[in-house]
């Protein structure tokens, strides 16, 4: 909520700075900027990596638990990774002067992260194999605003705010054992596919806040941008595990108001 919160005091800080610079010549040809409007249909790939104090200690605990077993005889491999997911959606754009417009966004937004460990052991008496994965799955209606910058170069960069609405949480768990030898012949695997609440113990935050950066190019009605976002926590009460989220998009526009300038 507190990111949240700085987001909304810079957008509004912007904004009345915006308004205080126009003078009465100007009036007339801000009149016509602001009848400018865009709407904007967008897909972007979404790269999510679990972080903040409880992601970190997560991915410390692996990577010593696996350097721990490399230093017994036992191969391993693994550790703390990031989810690769897809956002879709569509965004509207309400210019306020010549460079600036208000921006608003509705997205399908997919996040999470993975857990991997595998580990082999031979000896004289045989061998073991064992492979352990979690798949932590987090989707979401996003609703984003904020301000946009367009320059006479196609460049555009965007500072906003958002709430996510959680509409999906899953977690699944995969763990196969293989041995031979002297450990006897054996070859088993257990899933199970569980809610956020069932694994954790608590529930997942259903109303999700953070903020976004983003950078991009607008070359006539063609848009490609590159953006990073940070949100809350994402458990009620283990409130230090957030997200950092990286996206690549493609945006496609369609002018809705015109106004000769």
């Amino acid at each position: 909520m507190r990111v949240l919160s700085i987001i909304l005091f810079l957008l509004f800080g912007s904004y009345n700075s915006l308004k205080a610079q126009e003078t009465p010549p100007e009036l007339e040809t801000q009149r016509r900027y602001k009848a400018q409007s865009y709407f904007s249909g967008h897909i972007d790939y979404v790269y999510s990596y679990l972080n903040g104090t409880g992601g970190n200690e997560r991915a410390l605990f692996l990577k010593d638990y696996i350097q721990d077993l490399n230093n017994n005889g036992v191969v391993a491999e693994g550790g703390l990774m990031s989810r690769q997911g897809f956002s879709l959606g569509m965004s509207y754009d309400q210019f306020v002067s010549k460079r600036y417009a208000l921006h608003y966004q509705f997205s399908y937004w997919q996040t999470g992260y993975r857990e991997k460990l595998n580990s082999f052991l031979q000896d004289e008496f045989g061998q073991i194999t064992k492979s352990n994965s979690l798949k932590a799955n987090l989707n979401y209606i996003q609703l984003l605003s904020g301000l946009k910058y367009y320059n006479d170069y196609g460049i555009t960069l965007t500072l906003a705010g958002f709430v996510n609405y959680n509409i999906v949480d899953k977690i699944t768990t995969e763990e196969s054992l293989k041995t031979n030898g002297s450990y006897g012949e054996s070859d088993t695997s257990v899933t199970q596919k569980l809610y956020f609440h069932e694994y954790f113990g608590e529930n997942r935050v259903v109303f999700l806040t953070g903020g976004a950066f983003s950078i991009g190019y607008k070359w006539n009605s063609i848009e490609i941008d590159a953006s990073i976002k940070v949100t809350g926590p994402i458990l009620d009460k283990i409130d230090d595990r957030i997200f950092n989220v990286y996206q690549l998009g493609f945006r496609y526009t369609i002018p809705t108001k015109r106004d000769d300038i």
